[in-house]
């Protein structure tokens, strides 16, 4: 949803959730978004940014290429 947003709606959200994104798949996890699901878009959102390729990176999670308790 954050990358569909109008971006001074998009600057709004981020200036009011502040972080960093994920710095491992591990963190991108269930107790993390039932504990906060807007922080957790958000941090998601900002992984996604982080990114060499985050279309790429998108396929590799779907295609369970990217495992979440290994390294990128």
């Amino acid at each position: 949803m954050l990358a569909t947003m109008e971006e001074g709606t998009r600057d709004r959200v981020l200036e009011a959730n502040p972080g960093m994104g994920f710095d491992h798949p591990a963190q991108i996890n269930d107790l993390r978004y039932v504990l906060g699901p807007e922080q957790f878009g958000v941090e998601s959102y900002r992984h996604w940014l982080k990114q060499f390729d985050p279309p790429g990176f998108l396929r590799r999670l779907l295609a369970g290429v990217v495992v979440m308790d290994s390294p990128m």
